[in-house]
C-alpha cells in the first residue's frame, strides 16, 4: 500500500497529538515522577515479573510455581527483558505499542474508505479512548494483547482486495503470540485457522503446513506446561477464574440471593473457602488433577443448576460489557471510560446487525456467502464477541478485558458502514 507525503505528515501529527493526550490522561491519574511506581502496583503485574525472573534463572521454581501455572511465558519474558534495560523501558515500550495502533487505524481506514478525512477523524477518535492509555502504565498483558490483535486485523485489512497467504500467516502468528500472553485468545486462533483453511477454494497442503508453523509459540508453552505441571493445557488461569470467581458467585444464584446488599461479602467469603480448598488440592494431587476436578465441579453445577448458571453467566457478561476502567481514579475520566465501554458495545451490536443484513441479502440473491467479506467480518466478529463472552466468568475487573478489542471494533465498524451503504451490491473482495 502506497503512503503519500501528506499521509506521512498526518501520521506525524497523530503521533504528536497522541503523545500529548497520553501525557494529559496519565498525569491526571498520577504525577509523571510516580508513573514508574504503577508498573507493579497490581498483584497480577508482580506475577508476570516473578515468572520473568524465573525465566532468567534469578529465582527458584518453587517461588514462582503458582504464578508459572497461570502466566504463559511470552509477556513475562518481555517484562523482565525490558526491566534489565531501564525501569522506564516497559512503560515506553507499551506507550509505543499504543501509538502504533493509532497509526494502524489511520492506515486501515484509508484502505477501507479511500477517504483521508474519514481516516483522520477515526484516528483522532481512537486517541480519545482512555482505558488503553491508563492501563499502558501497568505491567499487564492488555497493551501487548491489544497491539497483537489490532496488528492481526491490520494484516487482514491490507489483504482485503487480494488473496495473499503471507498476510494470513502473519495474522495467525499474531494471534498465536497473543495466545501465549492471553490464553483465551487460543480459541480465537483455532477458529481463525479453521475458517481460513476451509474458506480456501483449494486446500493446498503446503499452505496448511505454513499455517501450522504459526502454532510454534503455543506448542512451546504447552511443552513447558507438560514438563513442569504434567498437563497439556496452555495455562491454568481458566481454572483459577472458575474457582475464584464464577463458582463463588454461583452460590448466591443457587440460593436466590444474588441481589442481596451484602453479596460482595458473601462472594469474598465463598472465594476464600474455595481458594484454600484449591490450594490444598494442588498440594495433594497436583495442578492437572485439580484443574480437572474444578472443571468437573463446574459442569456438575451446569447440569444441576442450568438456569442459575446461565443467569450468572449472562449477568456477568452484560455487566462487564459496560463497566468503567478500574485503573482510572479521576472522576471525569472515570465517567468517560464508562460511556466509552457502553459506546463500544453499541458499535459492535450495530456491526453484527450490518453483518446479518448483508449476509441475508447475499442469501436471498443467491450470491456466494463464502467470499472475502464473510472471511474478514466473521474473523473479527468472532474475536470481538468471544471476548465479551469470556468476561462471563469473572467480576470486579472493570473494562480491563475489553481493552484489546477497542481498536479492532472501530476498524470493523468503518468497514461495515462502507459495505452497507456504498458497496453492498457489487462487493467482490477477491478478484
Amino acid at each position: 500500500m502506497h503512503i503519500s507525503r501528506k499521509d506521512c505528515a498526518i501520521l506525524v501529527a497523530l503521533l504528536i497529538m497522541s503523545s500529548c493526550f497520553f501525557y494529559y490522561v496519565n498525569s491526571q491519574i498520577k504525577p509523571v515522577n510516580e508513573w514508574v511506581e504503577l508498573k507493579y502496583s497490581t498483584p497480577d503485574s508482580t506475577t508476570y515479573l516473578n515468572v520473568g525472573r524465573w525465566l532468567m534463572k534469578k529465582v527458584d521454581f518453587d517461588v514462582v510455581k503458582s504464578s508459572l501455572a497461570t502466566r504463559p511465558f511470552f509477556y513475562p519474558l518481555i517484562v523482565v527483558s525490558l526491566e534489565l534495560i531501564h525501569p522506564w523501558a516497559i512503560l515506553i515500550f507499551q506507550f509505543i505499542l499504543w501509538q502504533i495502533q493509532i497509526l494502524m487505524i489511520y492506515i486501515a481506514c484509508i484502505k477501507i474508505s479511500s477517504l483521508r478525512v474519514i481516516a483522520l477523524i477515526i484516528a483522532i477518535i481512537s486517541i480519545g479512548i482512555i482505558s488503553p492509555i491508563a492501563i499502558a502504565l501497568h505491567a499487564l498483558t492488555e497493551t501487548v494483547s491489544s497491539f497483537l490483535i489490532t496488528f492481526s486485523v491490520f494484516m487482514l485489512t491490507l489483504n482485503l482486495y487480494k488473496k495473499s497467504y503471507l498476510y494470513h500467516t502473519i495474522y495467525l502468528l499474531s494471534l498465536s503470540l497473543c495466545s501465549v500472553a492471553r490464553p483465551s485468545v487460543l480459541y480465537i486462533y483455532i477458529y481463525s485457522l479453521a475458517v481460513i483453511v476451509l474458506s480456501s477454494k483449494k486446500i493446498n497442503i503446503l499452505y496448511v503446513l505454513i499455517f501450522s508453523t504459526t502454532a510454534i509459540p503455543i506448542l512451546i508453552q504447552v511443552h513447558g506446561m507438560k514438563k513442569y505441571f504434567d498437563s497439556y493445557q496452555l495455562s491454568f488461569i481458566d481454572t483459577v477464574a472458575i474457582n475464584n470467581y464464577f463458582l463463588p458467585g454461583l452460590e448466591l444464584y443457587k440460593r436466590n440471593i444474588e441481589g442481596d446488599v451484602n453479596k460482595n461479602y458473601y462472594i469474598r467469603m465463598n472465594r476464600d473457602i474455595r481458594s484454600r480448598h484449591m490450594t490444598e488440592m494442588i498440594e495433594k494431587e497436583g495442578y492437572d488433577k485439580t484443574s480437572k476436578n474444578i472443571k468437573k465441579d463446574f459442569f456438575g453445577n451446569l447440569t444441576s443448576y442450568p438456569f442459575e448458571t446461565f443467569r450468572q453467566f449472562k449477568d456477568l457478561a452484560l455487566e462487564n460489557s459496560v463497566q468503567p476502567s478500574s485503573f482510572v481514579t479521576v472522576k471525569m475520566l472515570y465517567i468517560a471510560t464508562l460511556l466509552q465501554s457502553r459506546l463500544l458495545l453499541t458499535v459492535n451490536i450495530i456491526s453484527i446487525l450490518f453483518f446479518l443484513i448483508i449476509m441475508l441479502e447475499k442469501i436471498l440473491k443467491k450470491v456466494s456467502v463464502q467470499d472475502g467479506y464473510f472471511l474478514y467480518t466473521s474473523l473479527i466478529l468472532f474475536n470481538i464477541f468471544f471476548t465479551y463472552i469470556s468476561t462471563g466468568v469473572v467480576f470486579w475487573q472493570g473494562d480491563r478485558f475489553l481493552v484489546p478489542i477497542y481498536y479492532v471494533s472501530i476498524i470493523l465498524f468503518v468497514f461495515q458502514i462502507k459495505v452497507f451503504f456504498y458497496n453492498t451490491r457489487q462487493l467482490r473482495l477477491y478478484k
